[in-house]
């Protein structure tokens, strides 16, 4: 019996893998979801590791890329996160904008009110509403979706978000 090897594209120092390992690996990696640092991380979203452990569509893998090491809200990168979204420094401008008071014991002035948003989006071909706490602003919750998610994704207004920006131009009619 002869193994099949080949030189990993995505994995530094030209590393040599069996098939059957690299589909361990990435089977570990999209069950894990393993942060930057950890030696699955390159392995996860990867279209060769897929095809190795059998998967025929690989079209709806997604990479992990920068929008994974960086902050949902404030957009700068950051390795440790809150939420699996947030940078240190944003939680914290976020419990000030809560409590309404900052360290100095003043009114916060820089950050806006956090909220909960209900985003919509389809996953796999099935729609799919899910709602975001405590962001400042619709474009974080979309990206904590997007980084939450493992596969691609599109977006779709829900109903209600379509209904409202209607009634605030028109009026109720």
């Amino acid at each position: 019996m002869t193994l099949q090897m080949f030189t990993c594209p995505n994995i530094s120092g030209n590393l040599r893998l069996t098939t059957n390992s690299c589909s361990a690996q990435w089977g570990k990696a999209a069950e894990k979801k393993p942060e930057k640092g950890d030696f699955l991380f390159e392995c996860r979203g990867c279209e060769i590791g897929a095809i190795n452990s059998g998967v025929i569509d690989t079209s709806n893998l997604r990479k992990p890329g920068e929008i994974d090491r960086m902050c949902c809200r404030c957009h700068r990168g950051a390795k440790n996160f809150v939420y699996k979204r947030l940078c240190i420094s944003c939680y914290n401008r976020g419990l000030e904008v809560i409590k309404g008071v900052n360290a100095k014991g003043s009114k916060p002035v820089k950050h806006g009110p956090v909220f909960s948003v209900k985003v919509a989006y389809l996953l796999k071909g099935r729609r799919v509403e899910q709602v975001i706490d405590r962001v400042s602003s619709v474009l974080e919750a979309e990206l904590a979706v997007i980084r939450e998610c493992g596969t691609r994704i599109s977006f779709v207004r829900s109903a209600a978000r379509m209904m409202s920006n209607q009634n605030s131009l028109f009026g109720q009619l």
